[in-house]
């Protein structure tokens, strides 16, 4: 599935939800302090066997 195939399905959905429901009404709609255990947050930026960040020696 490319990218084109995801940009009309999400297209046709809006279309298909075009009311007061409008897409990215779950969490990516809100602000990121609503929820701070978000997936994003919860994930630990120290990854073993990830390549070294540039502030710390490799």
């Amino acid at each position: 599935m490319t990218q084109l195939d995801l940009l009309e399905l999400s297209k046709r959905a809006a279309r298909q939800n075009s009311g007061p429901r409008q897409l990215g009404v779950g969490n990516e709609a809100r602000p990121a302090q609503d929820f701070p255990l978000s997936s994003s947050s919860s994930i630990p930026t120290k990854q073993p066997g990830a390549a070294p960040s540039a502030d710390e020696p490799s």
